[in-house]
């Protein structure tokens, strides 16, 4: 399997939903852009313990150079170090991108399609109102109703 790669449908995960990883535990799960189904991280990319060494040391060498040798005030100092760190972190971001690999969930193959849900709570409603009245509603109206309940109704 190859990096970035949906374990169902075999196509590359979009940026913008490797770079939820970045914000949330490895053992949170996100969901393909291509097919919807969960998958989560096979492994962390980096080990947390690697990224706290180098970002405690990204921050404190540069913070005591620009102390002790350059002479700087602290404030000048920390606004010398900041770029360092945050070239430090595209960094740790773009090896992470790299190295990310994704497996199946266990439960992923028993989550619902939001339309055959909805179809389904529906034809739920509708069939208790078959008991009070005798009236059907038509296919159009349940595409419809379908149709606005995915676009305005999120499910998370």
């Amino acid at each position: 399997m190859e990096v970035r790669e949906c374990p169902y449908c075999h196509k590359k995960v979009s940026l913008r939903k490797c770079s939820i990883c970045f914000l949330r535990v490895t053992s949170n799960s996100i969901r393909c852009n291509h097919c919807n189904y969960s998958i989560s991280l096979l492994k962390e990319p980096i080990s947390v313990s690697a990224c706290v060494a180098v970002g405690f040391l990204s921050m404190v060498i540069p913070m005591n150079f620009f102390l002790c040798y350059m002479h700087f005030s602290f404030g000048k100092a920390l606004m010398y170090t900041f770029p360092i760190i945050v070239v430090e972190i595209i960094l740790s971001m773009i090896l992470t991108l790299r190295k990310i690999k994704f497996k199946r969930t266990y439960w992923a193959t028993s989550v619902p399609d939001i339309s055959s849900l909805s179809i389904r709570i529906l034809n739920r409603r509708f069939e208790h109102s078959f008991l009070k009245r005798e009236e059907v509603p038509s296919q159009k109206t349940l595409n419809a109703v379908v149709k606005y309940w995915s676009t305005n109704i999120k499910i998370c």
